[in-house]
């Protein structure tokens, strides 16, 4: 069930409103309140904790979009749909700043009402369901002892918290929060975890805002906890591989910052090199060494996109000690040397457009 808080200061509106909900969706939607107030609007939300919130802009006391504002900053999971008799274009630039989800033009019919609280709930359980998703899939990973899955997917949860809530710095911050626990449940479940190690984790992200705010901090870091699971899974289970490639890739997954040799990985299978080099190619599609190399060069563009270290310390991480050597591998690989991929990756401002259009129940500009 949905809760749902109505903020209009006219009384007879606030009726119509309740009767059009509740007749169309008394099983999906709990009215929780009712104001004309905008400043109590915003008190009500910290006492109720609706999920939507139908807002019209003339409320008294603080108006509509001043009330949505702070809503937002507070909990930008909560949606706010504006109702509204203003001029399209001269509120639509005020409703971003507000950052509301959806707009009602009044006069409104009661199809359009629904369908615009309809809409918010669909994206509510869309989100969720996609984060549930995402997180089962990638504990099935982690008890399948797939590390290079597992980091995948790992990726992709932070990569949609992110690319979501670009513009909601409280939501991406929650979902963070919630990929963390998850990871750090999961390694609960499976009953081999560090206490002391992921008490540092939790720890750690109350204390290093950047987390939350840089994509690839955050990635950093929940790899850190996932190199933590697959490290004590490692050493309490000695047969988790299905067959030798798979332990052999999560070797090289992991390692393959350093100067690893096909001998030394070799040797780690327990299979001799002249085997592994048949067999890599067998199964891979490429040999050893181009497979190492195309690693190091996916973490170089990952680097040199989301860090300022410099291309001389990004070579060395890479285990290359003449930069000359690595810039000239990154251009053969990638067609343009380090400095013109970091360049390339470098985005300007976000300009405002004029127009201004709503975009499923979120706001594109």
């Amino acid at each position: 069930m949905h809760r749902l808080l109505i903020v209009e200061d006219e009384e007879l509106e606030r009726k119509a409103l309740r009767i059009i909900i509740e007749k169309e969706m008394k099983n999906s939607i709990e009215i929780v309140g009712e104001t004309g107030s905008g400043l109590e609007a915003v008190e009500l939300h910290e006492k109720l904790k609706p999920h939507l919130i139908l807002m019209d802009i003339n409320v008294y006391g603080m108006n509509g979009l001043e009330a949505s504002e702070r809503i937002k900053k507070r909990d930008s999971d909560t949606a706010v749909i504006i109702l509204t008799a203003y001029d399209e274009f001269d509120f639509a630039h005020k409703a971003i700043k507000a950052n509301v989800n959806d707009y009602i033009l009044k006069p409104a019919r009661p199809s359009r009402i629904i369908e615009a609280i309809r809409k918010q709930i669909n994206q509510r359980k869309k989100d969720h369901i996609d984060m549930m998703r995402m997180m089962n899939q990638l504990e099935t990973s982690i008890q399948k002892i797939d590390y290079k899955n597992s980091k995948y997917i790992l990726k992709g949860i932070i990569k949609q918290i992110f690319d979501t809530y670009e513009k909601e710095p409280q939501g991406r911050v929650k979902n963070i929060k919630e990929a963390m626990e998850g990871l750090l449940s999961i390694a609960s479940d499976l009953s081999i975890y560090n206490k002391k190690n992921i008490e540092e984790y939790r720890n750690k992200y109350k204390s290093d805002l950047d987390i939350f705010h840089d994509s690839y901090k955050a990635q950093q870091n929940l790899m850190g906890i996932l190199d933590l699971i697959f490290n004590e899974l490692s050493s309490h289970k000695k047969n988790i591989y299905s067959n030798d490639m798979d332990r052999i890739l999560d070797y090289i997954e992991k390692n393959c910052r350093k100067n690893i040799t096909l001998e030394e990985v070799a040797e780690f299978g327990s299979i001799s090199s002249y085997y592994l080099s048949k067999l890599f190619k067998k199964k891979v599609g490429i040999n050893f060494s181009t497979y190492i190399v195309h690693k190091k060069m996916e973490i170089a563009k990952e680097l040199l996109e989301h860090t300022d270290m410099p291309i001389i310390n990004i070579a060395l991480e890479l285990s290359y000690n003449e930069p000359n050597y690595f810039s000239k591998v990154f251009k053969k690989i990638t067609g343009s040397t380090p400095t013109e991929y970091r360049n390339s990756k470098k985005t300007p401002q976000n300009i405002l457009k004029k127009n201004t259009f709503i975009m499923n129940g979120k706001w594109s500009i």
